[in-house]
This record gives structure tokens, sequence and C-alpha cells, in this order.
């Protein structure tokens, strides 16, 4: 298993499995990644930004998400609730897995992964959101020992719900 950075070659199978992804999420009555979001622009960006990772398993892209060492300026205003604390953290966005590989427990070893990657970066927190109505990734936060810390809203004005996670070296 390898968490690596993406690479434009990358991008067809990623939108494969960001496309099932949104799909999924439709057919379980959830709103959170309609309306054409995200896409390839969004994807791209990640991608020549060098936030895009994938985590391979045999060659293969198993799942996809934006690793971004940074503040998240949508971060910076919490409601009902606090972070953990104000050291610099890393945040993971539009955590996808491949449709075939669903209950897996990829994610999860995509965030193990993660936390790896941030230790060889010096930052010892890990953030994390997600839509009110997903409950499959909101199982899958907790079960990897995240701190639910309140609610922050995207640029789009949309609810998520947040969560932060500090680790040892």
């Amino acid at each position: 298993m390898e968490l690596r950075k993406a690479q434009v070659d990358d991008i067809p199978k990623i939108m494969i499995i960001i496309r099932d992804a949104q799909a999924f999420l439709k057919q379980q009555g959830i709103d959170q990644w309609q309306n054409n979001y995200p896409n390839l622009e969004t994807i791209s960006n990640d991608v020549q930004n060098d936030h895009g990772y994938v985590l391979v398993v045999d060659n293969r892209i198993l799942a996809y998400g934006a690793i971004i060492n940074g503040i998240e300026p949508t971060y910076a205003v919490i409601e009902d609730g606090a972070w953990l604390n104000d050291n610099p953290y890393i945040v993971v966005h539009r955590l996808a897995v491949d449709s075939a590989h669903r209950g897996q427990k990829i994610a999860s070893c995509f965030i193990a992964e993660t936390i790896k990657l941030a230790k060889k970066w010096g930052v010892y927190n890990l953030r994390i959101d997600t839509h009110r109505d997903n409950l499959i990734m909101q199982k899958m936060i907790i079960n990897n020992e995240f701190s639910y810390c309140g609610v922050i809203y995207l640029a789009s004005k949309d609810q998520r719900l947040a969560y932060q996670k500090e680790f040892c070296k």
C-alpha cells in the first residue's frame, strides 16, 4: 500500500472514483457533492498544486483525497464548539474510495497513511469535515478517533461537521 502524489495521468481514474462517489451519495439521499462538485477542474487544481494524493495497492488506485498542509480558510470560524488546539494541522478534503472497494476500510487506510505523511512534515493534527447527512463518512471519522469539534461553513455557505485528531510523534 502506498500513498503518493497524484499525477496528471491518474486524473481519469480519479474522476471515475469521484463520479461513482457522487452517484452513491445521491442514491443515499445526501446532497453532498452534487451540483458538479468536485469536478475535473477541482481535481486538476489539486494535482497541479500538489494536494492530490492517491492510495495505491498493486498498481491500482483505490482512493483519492486532497491533503493540504496549511490553513483552511473555512476553518477560521467554528460554531457550537472549538478546535482541540491552534497548532499546525493537515486537512483532508475530497476523500473518495473506488466503489469496488467500498466497505473495506480503504478510507481508514488513507487516513493512516496521511498521518504518517503529516508526521514526516512535523505536523501532529489532522482536520476533516463532512456533510451532516453523510453518516458513512462520520462513522469512518469517529472510528479513526477524531474528536467532533463543531460546525464550519464552506465558502458556499453550506454547513459541515468538523473534526480533529491529535497524534504523537
